[in-house]
């Protein structure tokens, strides 16, 4: 194929696991060890909120059991998007040929205009899921190039969110199957599909594990109330935490590959630097 050709989508989808297969061990484990870290305690502050809660104790106790979890809860939702972003920055980083640096990575990922916009992403895509859901479905494709944006063009804000709903918008040939949109969409549903058939694939074991632990203590009698269950289960709860901490890297290293391809894609195909390029080299020929 000529490199002046516009890529068939489907090679788009194919194309990213030669490049996360390579990569793999030196980009997953940087990535799933803050967020299984923070899962952990994600699972610890739920147990210490169900003592609270089924206790008996003063309203500052449950206070502060309510502060800690939801604490835990947006440690654990910011260092999610930022080890997004690390990933996202270490696969351009490959894709442009650069050497993999999981240091610079989460350089970039920590940089307060980075988590700031990471910020606004998640807060336009939790009001985008409160309404009706329908919404989720399309401003989630519009700006699913932020993270490329920021990497590559060094764009932040609300000026990273409308470069990425821009180019998701563009359609090269008029045909619904070079859309941006249904392309970026198509992404996210084979990404939303890894993610998840990873995570059923660690994580069901200790799903089944702990469905037999209750059954065999109903069996002998045994209390099994919620307070009961929160702590009992935490041998099987936290491994399991941690198992989809790697599972979700690696569908992470996935989509980082797959909307880095379809960003710079989309870009050689509206702004044709390429082109310019070969018809500079023809000139000077």
């Amino acid at each position: 194929m000529s490199r002046l050709d516009l890529i068939p989508f489907r090679q788009l989808l194919d194309r990213p696991v030669a490049p996360a297969r390579r990569i793999f061990a030196r980009a997953v484990w940087p990535v799933a060890a803050p967020i299984a870290a923070v899962g952990v305690a994600f699972v610890l502050a739920q147990s210490s909120l169900m003592q609270v809660f089924l206790g008996d104790l003063t309203w500052n106790q449950m206070l502060f059991g309510m502060a800690g979890y939801v604490g835990a809860l947006f440690g654990l939702g910011l260092v999610v998007y930022l080890g997004y972003a690390a990933m996202a920055s270490a696969a351009l980083d490959v894709l442009h040929g650069r050497d993999l640096s999981m240091r610079r990575a989460w350089a970039f990922a920590l940089r307060p205009s980075v988590v700031g916009t990471l910020i606004v992403l998640g807060l336009v895509t939790m009001l985008s899921l409160l309404f009706c859901i329908v919404p989720f479905f399309v401003v989630v494709p519009l700006l699913s190039l932020v993270l490329p944006v920021m990497v590559v063009e060094g764009s932040t804000g609300l000026t990273a969110l409308r470069r990425s709903a821009d180019l998701v918008r563009w359609n090269p040939t008029g045909r619904w199957r070079d859309s941006g949109f249904l392309q970026a969409s198509a992404m996210l549903v084979t990404g939303w599909a890894i993610q998840y058939g990873l995570a059923l694939l660690v994580q069901g074991p200790f799903v089944v594990a702990q469905q037999v632990w209750i059954a065999r203590r109903a069996v002998g009698g045994q209390a099994v109330d919620p307070l009961t269950l929160a702590q009992g289960s935490l041998w099987i709860n936290l491994p399991a935490q941690v198992l989809g901490s790697v599972a979700t890297a690696t569908a992470w290293l996935y989509w980082s590959f797959a909307f880095g391809m379809l960003y710079l894609e989309i870009r050689r195909r509206r702004e044709a630097q390429d082109l310019e390029s070969a018809i500079g080299r023809l000139v000077a020929g």
